[in-house]
């Protein structure tokens, strides 16, 4: 069953489906629900109008719902009889109205029924925003992007998902849910990211990328692995621990040429020296990091940096008699160097839908869509200017939509004028004058636009890797500049047990 998923405002989740209510709708909603494990707790919602009402055998199932924790409190709005198990409200306001009693909080909400009013009325009550400008996350998408990568490695190496940055301006809490049974590893910058997955009640091994000393203690506080990347981080790291008298994982970076962090060839031996002599530190990676691993005109570089890799931590490997995590490549070199002789890949871009390489794009899932809505239509006449500082003058009479999105969104102010386009019921529009903070105009002259109409700024079509383009820069910086007022709505698929 697909679910689309979005924030509430009581630290909660809300479900929504489109079964009806019919009795095998129910059941399988209710089996679907129960494997949904993104919160322990459990609500059920359903707004009926007296056409198609729950049965009273439907009552009764979720009645045992109800008895056996599957769900613990479920909501009926509408006429139907109830029980003393199930909550009635006449109305969607009255149920609003008891949400104080309710343990609505920190829960996961489904909302279901044949009552669209009442259910749109309260998904705009509950919501954690509803803005015009939405983020739609395609989950599975990115599970089989996973699969897609994983399965080019020979043999199948493992995985750590990069959710670092709001998983690339996805959502970091709900991309790691979905795929902390799927992937080894998830990939944080600073420890911070790693507390907020922690925090979600999501055990996965997390690998800290950019560790501040100061911050070690959280580190072992919330189970993180720092990686060390200097001989001063190490012996923070060792100071603390020996104080503490506490064990700690860590993954431990090796330049080879990225020259950004990592430890330096010279300080290999008296690292080595330093772990040899460490009661509190084990070594759980050893990894480095591929300057240029789309950029085939590199690939001597490339190799040389996985040789040297590989020659360095069988030597520390060796020195310390122990066996480690090896990764090197990322999603790029994945693709490119697939039998590599490592145990894991870091996977970030690929995971969002964008092969680097440009030489697997039709394979890997684009799993995201942008999108908005027109504001306002108007006519603007020859010889009139649009937007600040009058950077634009119609050339002829032009009509003219004004859309909810602006650079605060992350739609960029270098689309003024031009250099972007959207998407409006299947035809490109041009940006016309300055995108401004919340706000752009764009020319519809050439396209049937009425206000309320969607406006896609990026999708499967006019895709996150020509709005890079556009601007002269990478879909990454693409992706998480999608700001925090947009909406996130993520679409996901429950199978129902085999033996349910």
């Amino acid at each position: 069953m697909q679910f689309q998923v979005i924030k509430g405002n009581y630290n909660n989740y809300i479900l929504r489906s489109n079964e009806s209510l019919s009795l095998d709708a129910v059941n399988h909603q209710l089996a679907c629900f129960k494997k949904f494990d993104w919160k322990k707790k459990k609500v059920m919602i359903i707004a009926e109008e007296g056409k198609g009402s729950l049965s009273a055998v439907a009552l009764k199932q979720i009645n045992q719902s109800i008895d056996l924790g599957d769900i613990s409190e479920c909501c009926i709005v509408g006429t139907s009889s109830s029980t003393a198990e199930l909550k009635h409200f006449r109305t969607a306001n009255q149920l609003m109205a008891s949400i104080s009693q309710s343990p609505i909080a920190n829960a996961a909400i489904l909302m279901t029924g044949n009552d669209s009013g009442s259910i749109r009325y309260l998904e705009r009550q509950l919501a954690f925003n509803d803005n015009p400008m939405t983020l739609a996350v395609d989950l599975d998408a990115i599970a089989a992007n996973v699969e897609f990568y994983r399965n080019t490695t020979k043999p199948k190496n493992k995985v750590m998902a990069m959710v670092k940055a709001n998983a690339y301006g996805h959502g970091i809490t709900e991309v790691a849910h979905h795929l902390k049974d799927k992937v080894a590893y998830f990939g944080v910058a600073y420890v911070y990211e790693g507390i907020v997955i922690r925090r979600a009640a999501i055990d996965t091994p997390i690998m800290v990328m950019n560790p501040s000393p100061k911050d070690f203690d959280l580190c072992i506080t919330y189970d993180l692995e720092p990686e060390i990347y200097s001989l001063s981080s190490l012996k923070s790291l060792e100071r603390l621990l020996g104080e503490k008298k506490q064990k700690l994982g860590i993954h431990i970076e090796i330049d080879t040429g990225m020259n950004r962090l990592g430890i330096d060839l010279i300080d290999i031996d008296p690292m080595i020296q330093m772990l040899r002599t460490s009661n509190w530190i084990y070594v759980k990676g050893l990894y480095s990091h591929l300057a240029c691993a789309e950029d085939a005109s590199e690939d001597k570089f490339n190799r040389k940096q996985l040789d040297q890799f590989n020659s360095i931590a069988a030597k520390v490997e060796t020195a310390l008699n122990i066996n480690t995590i090896k990764h090197v490549r990322n999603s790029a070199g994945t693709l490119r160097y697939p039998e590599s002789p490592t145990d894991m890949v870091r996977l970030g871009i690929g995971l969002y839908g964008v092969d680097s390489n440009k030489l697997y794009q039709d394979q890997v899932k684009n799993i995201s869509a942008l999108k908005t809505v027109i504001s306002q239509i108007r006519t603007v006449r020859k010889g009139e200017t649009i937007g600040y500082n009058r950077t634009f003058q119609a050339g002829k009479d032009m009509t003219i939509a004004t859309i909810a999105i602006g650079y605060a969104d992350g739609f960029k102010r270098l689309f003024s004028n031009g250099s972007g386009q959207v998407l409006i019921n299947g035809i490109l529009a041009p940006v016309v004058g300055r995108v401004n903070m919340d706000m752009t105009m764009v020319d519809v002259s050439d396209c049937t636009a009425q206000e309320g109409d969607k406006v896609v700024i990026f999708n499967e079509t006019l895709t996150p890797m020509l709005l890079a383009k556009k601007a002269d820069t990478i879909p990454y910086e693409i992706f998480t500049s999608v700001g925090e007022r947009v909406k996130r709505t993520y679409r996901l698929e429950i199978n129902r047990s085999p033996k349910m």
